[in-house]
């Protein structure tokens, strides 16, 4: 499916005046141009592809009883899904935000509480190595997207309020309380529309909220991990 397309079908389904048969013909529109179809027409539930129908049903689902506003900012994650393989997102076609403004893009400034600078000073902090920590300060954590790291409970005891609010600078989508969960390619912008990190501290991020019991990681399904800040 085209990506002009893609982000015309999410506007679509955002509009309150949308007939409830027509976003439900939306879904389907793209669950069918999900990698999940098959070149014959049908769903292959049991191929690598077949748990990014789910991904696709859930996300809009979600999105549409909770914040259908926020149907076209999802536009990334349905780009990268339905709008074939290997693609580029077109960014051109979201490129401002709700607010008219561009997004300004990895933000250092001091005052930030959320920056990938600090962000990834805890994490260095926290890591586990049998030379600085003894074998039972080691908690074994998966991001749910590519990485695996023993992490040291003394030092994440240590940074957890700050872990915490960094966690809470994320989109509301992401909050347990608000949205419920988000998709983890989501996670490079803040709740202000400033782009703070790459995949990597994002990761690191939500692997600092694992250890701490406030994050919890669902359908690990590398950049389409469905993360839920308990808030």
């Amino acid at each position: 499916m085209e990506q002009a397309e893609i982000m015309q079908l999410l506007k679509e389904a955002a509009d309150p005046n949308c007939p409830g048969q027509r976003v439900t013909s939306i879904q389907c529109l793209l669950g069918h141009a999900s990698p999940a179809m098959g070149s014959d027409g049908v769903f292959r539930f049991d191929s690598s592809n077949g748990g990014l129908l789910s991904v696709v049903d859930r996300l809009f689902t979600q999105t549409y009883k909770n914040c259908r506003q926020k149907f076209p900012d999802l536009f990334p994650v349905f780009a990268l899904i339905c709008g074939g393989k290997d693609v580029d997102i077109d960014w051109s076609l979201m490129e401002k935000c709700g607010n008219g403004k561009i997004r300004r893009c990895f933000v250092e400034q001091e005052n930030y509480i959320l920056s990938a600078k600090r962000v990834n000073e805890i994490y260095n902090d926290c890591l586990w190595s049998e030379d600085k920590f003894s074998n039972e300060d080691a908690l074994q954590v998966f991001s749910g997207v590519m990485r695996k790291a023993f992490l040291s409970k003394t030092n994440l005891k240590k940074h957890e309020e700050e872990i915490f609010k960094m966690l809470i600078e994320l989109p509301d989508e992401f909050m347990q309380s608000k949205g419920g969960g988000w998709a983890f390619v989501n996670a490079c912008i803040d709740k202000n529309n400033n782009q703070w990190a790459e995949q990597q501290t994002m990761e690191y991020l939500f692997m600092l909220g694992i250890g701490i019991d406030k994050v919890k990681a669902y359908i690990p399904l590398g950049v389409y991990t469905y993360f839920v800040v308990l808030d």
